[in-house]
């Protein structure tokens, strides 16, 4: 069969939701790939990708018509196919995510460490949605207010706040969390280590965004449905980066004031930091607009099936896929 060469420009389409809940670097054009599978795979041939990355380029090739393997060095590439490739159950991952946002919201430290008292209407019951640090202290807050017409704001810390920014390092944590040092890498720079507060991988977030990431990993760790599981894991996936101390406040001229900068083409750690409140990221991972939930909706019908999973090979905790 010949093959006409593609040697025109082809334009990046808007991406669809099974794409924008994914995070990964350096994600390529969904359409784009998925023309050049189409061009250059025989009718009846196989695509092959051994850098699968997000694994969209396997989702493009089944969309196509072709069948795929996929896998990479990165046990994520196995994990997003796993997931996206599932059935989807919204009742029962509801009642799970629901479950285990109803027992952070209830533990004793989130109700202590992220909450304050609403500047407007007087609620104590006001919750953090971030704070915002320079050099050690706090600077401003984020405010949600369910009881007044405020709603959302930016406030200064009051004492309390102030307090409990400081009080926090005291929090014990029950649950597991990653208390190893960081590897010999020059990622791990010495500016790195100093704005980070240490050199150990809890580091990486304020003791109370630890304890709450930890709590929940705990409980999804819990659930029974093997399914439901993984989907509660993709959706911790896209928040632990996001309310980490690597989350770096946009500029005031940006006007985003409850939203973290987080295009950066390399790691850092910034002396201005965005401490973003983990159990509402984690909701948001869930059933927001670039939501596990959006992602599974909108799989089967922008693929057009369920991909049928092969595995060729489960070596070193990674998987091959025949798709």
């Amino acid at each position: 069969m010949d093959v006409i060469d593609i040697n025109s420009a082809l334009v990046e389409e808007k991406r669809p939701p099974i794409y924008t809940a994914m995070k990964y670097w350096g994600k390529k054009p969904h359409n784009i790939w998925r023309e050049y599978i189409k061009r250059y795979t025989p009718e009846n041939g196989l695509c092959l990708d051994p850098f699968a990355g997000s694994a969209m380029s396997a989702f493009e090739g089944v969309k196509a018509g072709k069948k795929v393997i996929a896998f990479d060095i990165n046990p994520l590439t196995s994990f997003f196919i796993e997931v996206l490739s599932a059935e989807y159950d919204f009742s029962l991952f509801k009642a799970s995510a629901e479950k285990i946002i109803a027992e952070v919201v209830n533990d004793n430290v989130y109700n202590q460490f992220f909450k304050t008292k609403c500047r407007h209407c007087g609620n104590e019951q006001a919750v953090i949605q971030n704070t915002k640090w320079n050099r050690g202290e706090i600077f401003e807050i984020g405010i949600i207010c369910e009881k007044c017409n405020s709603s959302k704001y930016i406030a200064a810390p009051n004492s309390t706040d102030i307090n409990n920014s400081v009080d926090q390092k005291n929090i014990n944590l029950c649950y597991w969390f990653p208390d190893r040092p960081f590897h010999a890498s020059p990622s791990f720079s010495a500016s790195f280590i100093r704005n980070i507060g240490g050199n150990h991988f809890y580091n990486i977030w304020t003791r109370r965004n630890l304890y709450i990431i930890s709590k929940i990993f705990s409980l999804i760790l819990a659930e029974t449905n093997s399914n439901v599981k993984k989907l509660l894991l993709m959706s911790y996936i896209k928040t632990i980066h996001l309310c980490s101390k690597m989350s770096v406040p946009r500029r005031q001229a940006a006007n985003r004031d409850f939203s973290t900068s987080w295009g950066r083409a390399a790691y850092l750690c910034s002396s201005r930091q965005m401490e973003m409140n983990p159990l509402l990221l984690f909701f948001g991972n869930c059933f927001g607009k670039q939501s596990v939930d959006s992602a599974m909706r909108s799989s089967l019908e922008y693929i057009g099936k369920r991909p049928k999973l092969l595995y060729i090979d489960k070596a070193n905790d990674n998987a091959t896929f025949f798709l």
